[in-house]
């Protein structure tokens, strides 16, 4: 047994009994263990005054006392402190202690005594020891954490000195007294959780002004909280939790909007109660910090909850899904986390759920769309992801307003969303501002919108979307401000509705638009492709309108044809015909005359979202179109145009290459900055395409910054990490190969990619790139060491034809073979891997 070494000598007379010296020997012979030998001064070499913990204080606290508390300390009749709480005493509460009628301050708690409060204790009834009613200087009384029973004497009631009292923990019964707020005028803490007290809140505790802690929690307590603990400015907790307070009805809790002048409260518990009838509780605008209690889960009648702009905080408790009358509910400008629960979209009752600007993770869960009744959300300034359910976007209900901004996913404004605007919206016959900006929406502004007779806003800027501007957003009566930058529509602008003030519209970057206001400064007939039918033959065409209005496109329409009447290969877009002519108002027309590619642009195959579109001016995934055999044909001659002109007058050359264009990442770096244009040219811009094609990123990407372009990122993969930046789609499932198979397709690589002597290629050279390429680490194990090989040699060239350098860049010639190889390669290896399949279907039949 051991004893706190924080005990101190109390300070008492020099004079002392007899009784005090037996009684302190006498519990020194009852302690069984005393490691510490914090006894071993309890002897008559000293005077028992100077004993270590003698005599009016006496803390014991923290130890690990085992025995039962000895009777004899009633002789210690000067004794006004009296503290062993925290050990591990047994048995009951000695009745002798009663003599201790100077005790001021009581702490017998989290021990294991038994049985009944003793009455000494206040004069208590016959199960506690009336003696107890004998203290009557008590402060501090603390007997929790005990095995205690029975009930609390009256007499206890009336020691009017006692601030703190606890008994927290035990098995005591009974009600408490009407009037213990007025007995009892000086309590600060009355703990009292986690017993078996009945009856009634008493509500004479409006009396003790001084309250700081009430804690009822864990007892059956009925009727409700009293309003007049709003008298109470110091109180600071109030736990009435798990109990049965309440009626199910209508004004249990109206007892809370008197609870606000509490301006002290930190902590309610109002948890596992019958609580009921409540409609509306706002508790907006506070400092309330913490999680929302479980205990919400009981206010089964409000319709309202507001808990708006505090600090609440961590994850959303599953509760709320018991709340099935609620309609409104604010979270919005606290601090809470986590994913959105998916229980919300139980509540089918919302009308308006505001949860903006708190710390929300995670997808947006679905079934939200179960709200049939929402008229408004807001879900803005999270940290959500990934795509906007349909099932909450089309929800046909939201009438007033759908904010989704500034998140990772949604805003509808300022994420990742694409694909086309549900039709669905139409149904939100009362909204005003429609925030879609920043995003890939694509395909043609849908007609649906017109139904939206009071929108006020709509910003569309930033996306995909094609087709004309649609003549309903004349008609729209409220319309204040429509933006449509950065888009890909074409066609005339109207001059009518809100088109009529440049001021309230924007359409930059749409650079097929024409018509519109004087303001606006576009030309009046805009360059387009159309598709079209011959008459005579029936056949398909595309037919490419030319933008007449820009400086010197009439000049420039004759060198083009100039131009392409030149060139003969299979792999140019093969021109039909030119149209020069005049229509109405005495305007000129002019049109080239295109085979139709009915498969479309490499772009389209290669990048699935149209992102932001550049001038068509050299060589990339959207000057290639594809016909139905899939065979690529170079559609844009825009470098081949300027080289046409200069070789016709030499002394042109430096006036045109320092107005050329080019798409940003493909025109070569010198040609971009006024340099004289040149073949190598085009051979950069094929290195980048080659590049493009299998790491499936354009040069424009986002990830190509702080000086890293697609060039740059390749070079740093090659060749042992290129199967680390490869596109993933381009791969197909292949067998693994065993170790024979492995070795006997190295010796074919190598036989199949060894270039010619004649081909100006370093044989030497060569061989060590094929050896390095096939010790590389296998990395993908369902992609042959064949298909490996390939791809280096792909990305070689890629990186050689787009060098910054103009001389070292791989004339076409070499790379055309080269290609041709590594074509040839790759289909034997198909061929070949087809034959053993076969092969092996028939043994296997055999």
């Amino acid at each position: 047994m051991s004893m706190s070494s924080c005990l101190k000598s109390a300070t008492i007379p020099a004079f002392g009994n007899e009784t005090d010296r037996l009684a302190l020997l006498d519990f020194k012979n009852r302690i069984t263990q005393d490691p510490l030998q914090i006894m071993s001064s309890w002897n008559d070499s000293t005077h028992f005054c100077n004993w270590l913990g003698r005599l009016r204080p006496l803390n014991l606290t923290y130890n690990s006392f085992g025995s039962k508390l000895p009777t004899n300390l009633s002789y210690c009749s000067q004794l006004r402190v009296f503290i062993v709480g925290h050990n591990e005493l047994v048995g009951k509460i000695p009745d002798h202690l009663s003599s201790l009628s100077k005790v001021v301050y009581l702490c017998l708690g989290v021990n294991n005594f038994i049985g009944h409060i003793p009455a000494w204790i206040g004069n208590f009834s016959s199960f506690i020891p009336s003696e107890l009613g004998c203290l009557p200087s008590l402060k501090s009384f603390q007997l929790s954490v005990n095995n205690l029973s029975g009930i609390i004497p009256p007499p206890i009631y009336n020691i009017s000195s006692i601030y703190f009292f606890s008994i927290t923990k035990n098995q005591l019964n009974g009600s408490l007294p009407p009037d213990i707020g007025l007995t009892l005028p000086n309590l600060q803490f009355l703990y009292y959780a986690i017993n078996n007290f009945t009856g009634a809140i008493p509500v004479s505790f409006s009396n003790v002004s001084q309250l700081q802690g009430l804690a009822f929690d864990e007892n059956g307590l009925i009727g409700t909280v009293p309003r007049n603990l709003a008298s109470l400015q110091g109180l600071v907790s109030l736990y009435f939790g798990d109990n049965r307070l309440g009626y199910g009805k209508d004004g249990d809790l109206n007892f809370l909007s008197f609870l606000a002048n509490c301006t002290s409260l930190k902590l309610l518990d109002l948890s596992y109660n019958y609580f009921g009838g409540l409609r509306t509780l706002t508790l907006n605008a506070n400092m309330i910090h913490g999680d929302i209690p479980i205990g919400i889960g009981n206010l089964v009648n409000v319709e309202l909850l507001d808990l708006s702009f505090n600090y609440l905080g961590g994850t959303l408790p599953d509760v709320l899904r018991k709340l099935q009358k609620l309609q409104v509910l604010y979270l919005n400008d606290n601090k809470f986390y986590g994913p959105v629960p998916s229980s919300l979209g139980n509540l089918t009752t919302w009308t308006k759920l505001y949860m903006e600007r708190n710390k929300f993770i995670g997808n947006i869960p679905p079934s939200l769309g179960n709200c049939q009744n929402l008229l408004m959300l807001n879900i803005s300034s999270n940290n959500l992801i990934g795509t906007i359910p349909k099932q909450v976007i089309g929800l046909s209900s939201i009438s007033i307003s759908l904010v989704m901004s500034h998140n990772f996913l949604i805003d509808l404004s300022n994420n990742r969303l694409s694909g086309k605007i549900p039709t669905t919206l139409e149904t939100c016959l009362s909204l005003e501002r429609l925030y879609l900006e920043g995003n890939s929406f694509e395909e043609a502004i849908p007609q649906s919108l017109e139904k939206l007779r009071d929108l006020e806003e709509i910003d569309l800027s930033w996306n995909n979307f094609s087709g004309n501007v649609p003549k309903f957003l004349c008609k729209l009566v409220s319309f204040k401000h429509l933006n449509i930058s950065y888009n890909d529509l074409e066609g005339e602008v109207p001059s009518e509705g809100i088109f009529a003030n440049a001021s309230k519209i924007s359409i930059f970057g749409n650079n097929k638009l024409c018509g519109g206001v004087h303001e606006l400064h576009l030309p009046t007939f805009a360059r387009k492709i159309c598709k079209g039918v011959l008459s005579e033959n029936g056949v398909i065409v595309a037919i490419k309108l030319l933008n007449l209005q820009q400086k010197g496109a009439s000049r420039s329409f004759i060198n083009k044809c100039n131009a392409l009447r030149s060139i003969r290969h299979r792999n140019s877009l093969k021109i039909i015909s030119a149209c020069s002519s005049i229509v109405h108002e005495g305007n000129d027309f002019k049109s080239l005359i295109f085979e139709f590619m009915c498969n479309g642009s490499l772009d389209q195959w290669l990048h699935s979202k149209n992102d932001e579109q550049h001038q068509r001016k050299n060589l990339k995934p959207s000057n290639i179109l594809l016909d139905e055999d899939m065979v690529a044909h170079v559609g844009d001659f825009g470098l081949v145009n300027f080289l046409f002109e200069a070789s016709n007058n030499p002394s042109k050359s430096q006036t045109l290459s320092v107005g050329l264009k080019g798409s940003i990442g493909y025109i070569a770096p010198k040609c971009g900055m006024g340099g004289q244009v040149s073949t190598l040219g085009d051979i950069y811009s094929y290195g980048i395409l080659l590049l493009e094609m299998f790491i499936g990123k354009r040069p424009i990407d986002e990830m190509y910054k702080d000086g890293l372009s697609i060039h740059k990122f390749a070079a740093m993969a090659s060749p042992e990490h290129v199967m680390d930046i490869v596109d993933p789609s381009i791969f197909f499932e292949e067998d693994e190969e065993n170790a024979n198979d492995d070795i006997e397709e190295r010796q074919i690589i190598e036989e199949d990619l060894y270039v010619n002597e004649d081909e100006d290629v370093n044989d030497e050279k060569h061989k060590d790139d094929i050896e390095e390429s096939a010790i590389i680490e296998d990395r993908h194990v369902n992609v042959s060491s064949r298909i490996k090989v390939c791809l280096i040699f792909v990305f070689k060239i890629g990186l050689l034809c787009s060098t910054t350098s103009r001389d070292e860049r791989m004339p076409m010639n070499v790379v055309i073979n080269e290609m041709n190889a590594i074509r040839d390669t790759f289909l034997k290896y198909k061929m070949r891997k087809q034959k053993k399949k076969e092969l092996g279907k028939l043994t296997h039949f055999i």
